[in-house]
């Protein structure tokens, strides 16, 4: 397992856990980040610290230190994407 942080572009993932406060966690929430959602890094955003992913076919920008909370593993072939 990773964090979302050191994720590689183009690679869909699924979210395992996220490890962080509270409140950091119902915004990542909000945004569709949780147990069990696809997201899939796309690029680093210009001036770095920032990266876009898209998750629930929305983009998101999400600061290097939030996505380092955020766990992920690799999605397979044989795992039925949501």
């Amino acid at each position: 397992m990773k964090t979302l942080q050191n994720s590689i572009n183009t690679i869909p993932y699924c979210i395992v856990e996220i490890k962080a406060e509270e409140k950091q966690k119902l915004r990542l929430y909000d945004m569709g980040f949780y147990a069990g959602s696809v997201v899939t890094p796309l690029y680093e955003c210009w001036g770095g610290g920032t990266k876009v992913y898209e998750v629930k076919q929305t983009l998101i920008a999400l600061r290097q230190q939030d996505a380092k909370n955020i766990w992920v593993r690799e999605m397979r072939e044989d795992v039925p994407k949501k």
